[in-house]
């Protein structure tokens, strides 16, 4: 609303500008106090001009005066100052400067305007790390290039770099915006040797020997050498422009008291390990790491290696026996980082970190179930009996073989239903996932009945009796079974308190309402009296 206001009056400014330079009234012109005619003017821009002059005449010097100030923008001025008072937060600041920087007027009113809101910015958030940003930055406009862009550049750096080692360290919200300038400007499309200026200036403030190491410039100087190593070589430091020599770095940097539990350094070292170093390096960086880090960011570095999910729906040109290979490696995996939860040093994080692994334990064992599915197929229809039997012992399956393949299926998905509630500490949110694989599991196979969706609605229900009722009543419903759907519904209303009693009723209801117009839309259609 404010930008919106500002914008406002810098149109009315540039309104008047062009009305009275039209009308030939140059109010930059002190001497001539708006008496001047433009060349062309018709009747009635004569007549408006002889008008402005006698007021002009009647105000005297004042009303000149006031002109100008209007016009070196004293009313957009009085908004801005407005604003800062009302909400002062960076995001209007910067939402100002962004207007500011792109507003078609003259450079002289663009550049007292920005002047002004640089001012306000320092009085009204003097300590702010994204203040201290925008005010070090705040020349670097859209226009700039060539020789120009690089001195503002390096001046914006030295501004913003003096600022962080005034404080030592001590507020790492402005080390964090310090490495996000340095990040940004790589980005750009600039010279590499302003690139290298930037991650040579960043790292040496980052080991600065009198200060406190600050694990946001530690981090970022890692991931940009990470990064820009191979195209930035010629610009880096010696210490620093080798893949060698950045991982010697990264190590040291996580090997410090103050940054060894640091996720956010941990992070940059693993993406450098897994740039540079063997897979069998990285993968000892990351047990290393996950049984040292504490604070923000442990859950990210406890799925780090688990990242990024693979796309389990396509092949990608794998056979189903690799894919099978895949999903098991997988399954194993996040079975041993399941089993790991003492040792991460931050206890309040494990909740969260078991929660995810569980919810990738459920997508990648249900997988694994649907691979084994496609796999007695082909086995029943191409591989003699006794192939059959010996491949199902060397999975382990036996016993299986006086049942059809869908109901030994069935019997496989019960038992990691059984497993997974049994062997871990399951949330209403897993359950939830495990209930919607198994119900997209009883549509593809027939076979797979309600009983495996009943056993995890017993489990579900005890972390959250509402919504596992609703599901699985709605499964109930939705397969012919309208009664015990209600019974479970009016079984699950003793249990509840009287606000989840009330949304259960609430979604139950709703429930019914979808099935009934769905069956009534559906008896239209198939009534051949109905005319289309």
């Amino acid at each position: 609303m404010w930008r919106e206001y500002v914008k406002m009056e810098l149109g009315f400014v540039e309104s008047l500008r062009r009305r009275w330079g039209v009308l030939g009234i140059d109010v930059e012109d002190t001497k001539g106090k708006g008496k001047q005619r433009a060349r062309e003017a018709d009747e009635d821009e004569e007549m408006e001009v002889e008008k402005i002059q006698v007021d002009a005449e009647d105000e005297g010097d004042e009303g000149e005066a006031a002109r100008r100030q209007i016009m070196q923008g004293a009313i957009v001025k009085s908004v801005m100052s407005s604003a800062a008072k009302a909400l002062p937060k960076i995001e209007l600041f910067i939402s100002l400067q962004d207007l500011l920087a792109t507003y078609p007027c003259p450079a002289s009113l663009r550049d007292t305007l920005l002047d002004h809101l640089f001012t306000l910015l320092h009085e009204t958030l003097p300590a702010d790390p994204a203040a201290i940003r925008l005010f070090a930055t705040r020349r670097l406009l859209p226009d700039l290039e060539g020789e120009a862009l690089v001195d503002t550049l390096k001046d914006a750096n030295e501004r913003l770099s003096s600022a962080v080692r005034d404080q030592n360290a001590a507020d790492e919200r402005l080390a964090s915006a310090y490495a996000s300038f340095v990040r940004d400007w790589c980005q750009k499309d600039i010279d590499d040797s302003l690139k290298g200026y930037l991650i040579t200036s960043l790292q040496l403030l980052a080991q600065r020997k009198s200060a406190t190491p600050s694990p946001a410039l530690l981090a970022e100087t890692i991931t940009l050498l990470t990064a820009y190593q191979d195209s930035l070589h010629e610009y880096l430091p010696p210490t620093s422009n080798t893949p060698e020599r950045v991982l010697r770095l990264a190590r040291k940097f996580t090997g410090k008291d103050n940054t060894k539990h640091s996720a956010q350094v941990w992070l940059a070292r693993l993406d450098a390990e897994k740039q540079f170093a063997t897979g069998e390096d990285a993968k000892r960086a990351w047990d290393e790491a996950r049984g040292v880090v504490v604070g923000t960011g442990t859950d990210t570095v406890w799925l780090w290696g688990l990242d990024p999910e693979p796309d389990w729906e396509t092949t990608n040109g794998r056979g189903t026996g690799s894919m099978e290979t895949e999903v098991g490696e997988r399954v194993r995996l996040l079975e041993r980082l399941l089993g790991e939860g003492h040792r991460m040093q931050d206890a309040t994080a494990w909740s969260a970190v078991q929660e995810t692994l569980l919810m990738r334990y459920a997508k990648a064992t249900d997988i694994e179930l649907k691979i084994r599915l496609r796999l007695e197929t082909v086995e029943e229809g191409e591989v003699p009996p006794a192939g059959i039997r010996k491949r199902k012992r060397a999975r382990g399956d036996t016993g299986s073989d006086a049942r059809s393949p869908s109901m030994a299926y069935v019997d496989a998905r019960a038992a990691r239903v059984r497993h997974v509630g049994a062997a871990y500490l399951m949330t209403a949110r897993v359950w939830r996932e495990v209930f919607a694989q198994e119900e997209a599991a009883s549509e593809e196979v027939p076979a797979c009945s309600g009983r495996v969706l009943e056993t995890i609605f017993e489990q579900w229900r005890r972390k959250d009796g509402v919504h596992a009722t609703i599901a699985w009543a709605r499964w109930l419903l939705a397969h012919g079974k309208a009664k015990a759907a209600t019974d479970i519904v009016m079984r699950a209303r003793s249990s509840l308190s009287d606000v989840e009693r009330i949304e259960l009723e609430h979604l139950w209801k709703k429930e019914v309402d979808e099935d009934v117009e769905a069956t009534s839309r559906d008896d239209l259609e198939m009534d051949p009296r109905v005319s289309l």
